[in-house]
């Protein structure tokens, strides 16, 4: 399990230059297969548009990379498309940029601008994530103790990702691998030393990143 940046999910952004309507639809694709098939739902759903530009990177070191200028002057649409993501690094994404011509040529410079602006607005839109790999841990608290312990943990910096109401109170923790210690040290303490935290697997931790300027 490799650290990686990805999308926190799907976002549309529309803009217009020259009178060209500009819609960028970036989302997150865990395969090429994934990714191929929302291109295809964006072709159908805008049928009608002048160009369905698309770019997608899926795997590790960004492995499988794909550009599609659909009819626009070779690499003056898809190519942009794919270095918005390679620029910040993303993968397991994709982005389709549909082109809805608005009467005015933009020549290959203007192509190039609007079509990485676009993308660059949809990788905002979705927003970005460094996901890194991370132990899940599961607490098991009764119902008397867990709004205390769960106050003690936040403010050690610990909350929980998921909370599950049964006969007790399960609290599953995404931790990372260097913040271990520290994380059964604040349970020791939070609990008086009575609470267990147990792995329960592997996961990811997801951290929100800001990005910078949109590029045009």
């Amino acid at each position: 399990m490799t650290p990686y940046v990805t999308l926190s999910g799907p976002g549309t952004a529309e803009w217009t230059v020259e009178r060209s309507r500009f819609i960028a639809y970036a989302r997150p694709a865990e395969s090429e297969a994934e990714a191929r098939e929302f291109i295809q739902s964006i072709r159908k759903k805008h049928w009608d548009a002048t160009h369905n530009v698309s770019a997608y990177v899926v795997g590790v070191a960004h492995r499988i990379q794909h550009a599609d200028d659909d009819g626009e002057p070779a690499g003056t649409a898809g190519r942009p498309v794919l270095e918005a993501l390679l620029a910040r690094e993303v993968t397991n994404a994709v982005v389709v940029v549909t082109r809805y011509f608005g009467g005015i040529k933009l020549g290959a410079g203007g192509l190039i601008r609007a079509y990485r602006k676009s993308a660059h607005l949809g990788l905002r839109a979705a927003g970005l994530i460094r996901r890194r790999p991370a132990v899940r841990y599961r607490l098991t608290l009764s119902y008397a103790d867990v709004e205390a312990v769960q106050a003690a943990l936040a403010r050690a910096g610990f909350r929980p990702a998921d909370v599950a109401y049964l006969d007790v109170v399960g609290l599953v923790f995404a931790v990372l691998p260097d913040e271990t210690e520290a994380f059964f040290s604040a349970v020791s303490a939070a609990t008086r030393g009575r609470g267990r935290a147990v792995a329960d697997g592997a996961t990811w931790l997801d951290e929100p990143i800001v990005p910078a300027d949109d590029e045009g």
